[in-house]
């Protein structure tokens, strides 16, 4: 210490200019500012402005630049807890409105979090309750909480430490400003059920326990606990997941996200796709009948920040970023080393902690999510604040610097290694250009809709070869050429995306062994499933035996269910039953066992063994978590109900089907089992009230539209009542799915019971026309429908038809006899 008074900030010992001027911190800030103004020079230069994304990216560095200047001009530490509150207020208010106001989120119901956010307030009784939605998306309330609540933590600790040792600060402020809030968001974050702001938490207490180790102990406790969490994730992944079963869709939707969002930057490298636009073009370069994780509801963002930095704003974007976290983490650094001298100031170890596991949680959360560059505003107003902690260190020439080694302070060392960092720095431009250039005029020629003009891409662009072949995938690209292909075939190894692209398109050109091939080498199981089914519909035996067994090949466990459903297609349900028994016995604690037991019921069905049908379906319904509801498991609750029905056993069924509009109120499907269980019983107006709150719930159901007209059409004893009443269900359901053949077929045979046989043949008539793949008995009956008519001509045309489709028909033929006519 000095006893002169030198303006904060400065060092009296060091003259300005000098190397100690230039440290790492400011250098990252350059860096940090060079890639921000190319990113965005790129942006405005070449992408037209998405809705919405100027606005937010004005309001992101307006946030910035507000809190970069208050805290170079600020000269009181005051200013710096004056930033850290508003932060702390802030999120505090922020999260109680996402969590009051915010009204259903069509993703991520957590029935968890009204009990969680109710039981924090019965521990604070003097916090106000609040009205909470039903529905709270997952990481609306991390965003905001997350980087706050270590700070949070700190200022406790440092409120604590002097209300001990009864120091003046005004600690007794700040622990009431930590305590109050510090539960509430606990417990939020803790309903949230954010699989990233976890990690994030877990990352920033590392950090604020470990740092009190010394350096070697430090890094040594840290490298072992990532390496433990590594080793138990691949051995003992069940446990994991038992914790947050939704840590599964970490490692399938967001791993293939963060993929996609790679191929976009490895393709765009210099300027991104544009800022914010990354939703508007996954489904352009990616269509989502070849992506299981892309789904219209998952495109809003990459889940991880700097995959959506580098897709947006290319390298330049992602590098400004980095340049940004590390600048706080340098500035940091260096108060931390002097915490002893801001001690005398009123500023503890605790605080300055905590500043730093904020920094930590705010880099770990961007890991698993991602909201665009300003990257939350308390990523600015920690820079603030570290800022002020720095302007008012006594003594700068004092602060031991980290990263200053002697080796680096020489200046002809530092001039090589800046030189060598703009020859790679042009070298890689020079290089990646080609590629950008070619996808700038991709991506225009998407926009005009006319990507096939575009010339080939360079041969070892493999983005840009992908993009093509799904565009050829979805009929509107020519095939791909040779070269396209060997670049494609030489990256499928390295790339799981490339080799399952690839295996559709040998799948489309019949060469199945080559697809199976590719879909196996990229373990895209998923792929050989949905090709299984697709030639099951198409009617190809070969290619749908041979996908579904290279499917079970490769994943015994999750492919099991696709070889059980291609045996049962292909009649052989002995052998599928022994299959998907064995899967039950093999893997027990599977994620696939109620899908297992739910075919298996269906096989027990199918064979009129309800006793052990109903065992099955129960199996399935029990395999499912008591607050998880898949389609599996209602439609297993309903086909249990209609097996007790079937064994006598009423009460049983009702039961069953209770308990699921009971479980799942908004669900169609237990009001449609009371339908059905009163229909058999032949209280036709009990069945019609089920039905009309089965359909309200789900009115574009069209089975059970028709189940609906049947049963009146099919009530005994008949009345013409009746028979209006379904002629009436029979025409709405015509107005509503006026394309679907099976409604006109069915209402033409209660026209005829209603004796009006000409309207009768044209409604049936109808439902051929849209029905250009109908068996050729449905011929057949269209002209027993224009005989009863009495229309010989068009009876004799439909016989024919028939014949047509199948020539050794007996009935056509005597049918035709009959009538005296012959077929030409």
């Amino acid at each position: 210490m000095t006893s002169q008074n030198p303006t904060p900030g400065t060092n009296p010992q060091t003259p300005r200019g000098s190397i100690h001027e230039l440290t790492l911190p400011r250098r990252m800030f350059l860096v940090f500012a060079l890639g921000w103004l190319v990113a965005l020079a790129f942006n405005v230069a070449l992408f037209p402005p998405w809705p919405g994304a100027w606005l937010y990216l004005a309001a992101g560095f307006g946030e910035g630049l507000l809190a970069l200047l208050l805290g170079w001009r600020a000269r009181s530490l005051r200013a710096a807890r004056f930033l850290t509150g508003l932060l702390i207020t802030a999120a505090a208010l922020l999260a109680w409105g996402a969590a009051a106001l915010v009204p259903e989120w069509p993703t991520g119901k957590l029935p968890a979090a009204e009990q969680a956010v109710r039981l924090v307030q019965a521990m604070l009784a003097w916090v106000p309750p609040l009205p909470l939605p039903r529905v709270i998306h997952p990481n609306t309330l991390a965003l905001l909480l997350v980087p706050v609540l270590p700070l949070q933590f700190g200022l406790a600790v440092d409120g604590l430490r002097a209300l001990v040792r009864r120091e003046r600060p005004s600690a007794p402020g700040l622990v009431l400003l930590a305590w109050v809030t510090l539960p509430q968001a606990l417990g939020l974050l803790w309903a949230s059920q954010s699989r990233a702001g976890v990690l994030a938490l877990a990352a920033a207490g590392a950090l604020m326990l470990g740092w009190l180790l010394p350096a070697p102990v430090r890094w040594g406790v840290g490298l072992a606990a990532l390496a433990l969490v590594g080793i138990t994730w691949s051995y003992w992944r069940a446990w994991w997941l038992a914790i947050s079963p939704r840590l599964s869709t970490l490692t399938v939707a967001r791993m293939g996200l963060w993929r996609y969002a790679a191929y976009i930057a490895w393709g765009f490298p210099l300027t991104g796709i544009g800022f914010r636009s990354l939703r508007f073009w996954y489904p352009r370069l990616f269509p989502p009948e070849f992506y299981e994780a892309l789904r219209a509801d998952f495109r809003a963002n990459a889940h991880n920040a700097y995959m959506q930095l580098a897709a947006d704003m290319g390298l330049p974007g992602l590098v400004g970023y980095l340049a940004f976290l590390l600048w706080v983490w340098g500035m940091w650094n260096r108060v931390w080393a002097r915490r002893q001298a801001l001690a005398i100031r009123g500023v503890g170890p605790g605080w300055l902690l905590g500043l730093g596991g904020s920094w930590v949680a705010l880099a770990v959360f961007g890991l698993g999510e991602s909201n665009g560059p300003g990257f939350f505003f308390t990523g600015w107003l920690l820079a603030a604040v570290v800022l002020i902690l720095r302007e008012h260190l006594p003594n700068e020439a004092e602060v031991t610097q980290p990263w200053g080694k002697r080796l680096w302070q020489s200046p002809w060392i530092r001039w090589a290694v800046t030189l060598l960092g703009i020859a790679v720095l042009v070298a890689g431009v020079a290089w990646a250009w080609p590629w950008n250039r070619w996808s700038l005029a991709y991506r225009a020629a998407l926009l005009e809709g006319q990507p096939a003009a575009v010339a080939d891409p360079p041969a070892g662009h493999v983005p840009g070869w992908l993009w093509r072949l799904n565009l050829y995938l979805i009929d509107q690209g020519p095939p791909p050429s040779e070269v396209g292909l060997q670049t494609l075939m030489q990256a499928a190894p390295r790339h799981p995306d490339v080799a399952h692209v690839l295996g559709w398109y040998y799948d489309r050109i019949g060469r199945v062994g080559q697809a199976a091939y590719l879909w196996r080498l990229g373990e895209q199981r998923s792929a050989l499933s949905r090709a299984s089914s697709r030639a099951r519909k198409q009617g190809d035996a070969f290619a749908a035996r041979w996908y579904a067994w290279q499917a079970y090949r490769l994943d015994p466990e999750r492919g099991a269910l696709t070889w059980a459903q291609y045996l049962r297609w292909a009649k052989e349900d002995d052998t599928a039953l022994q299959v998907l028994l064995e899967a039950v016995a093999r893997y027990p604690d599977s994620s696939e066992v109620g899908r297992w037991w739910f075919e298996i019921g269906h096989i027990y069905r199918a064979h009129k063994d309800c006793r052990a049908a109903a065992h099955a379906y129960g199996q399935a319904i029990a395999a499912a978590p008591d607050d998880a509801w898949p389609w599996w498991r209602k439609d297993a609750a309903v086909a249990r109900g209609q097996c007790l029905y079937e064994l006598g056993e009423r009460d049983a069924a009702i039961a069953q089907m209770q308990a699921l509009i009971e479980a799942q109120p908004d669900d169609g499907r237990g009001y449609w089992g009371m339908a059905w269980i009163a229909m058999k019983d032949g209280a036709y107006d009990e069945a019609d009230a089920w039905f009309r709150k089965a359909l309200a719930r789900e009115p574009q159901n069209r089975w059970w539209w028709l189940t609906w007209a049947n049963m009146w059409r099919d009530a005994e004893p008949q009345t013409s009542a009746q028979l209006a009443r379904a002629l009436s269900l029979y025409e709405k359901t015509a107005q509503r799915f006026p394309t679907w053949p099976h409604v006109y077929y069915n209402w033409a045979k209660a026209l005829l019971w209603a004796d009006r046989p000409w309207d009768a043949a044209q409604t049936y008539q109808r439902g051929l026309e849209l029905d250009p793949e109908a068996p050729f008995w449905r011929w057949r009956e269209l002209g027993i429908y224009w005989e009863k008519a009495g229309n010989p001509e068009r009876a004799l045309a439909a016989y024919c038809q028939a014949l047509a489709l199948h020539p050794n028909d007996p009935q056509s033929q005597q049918r035709i006899e009959v009538l005296g006519g012959s077929c030409p």
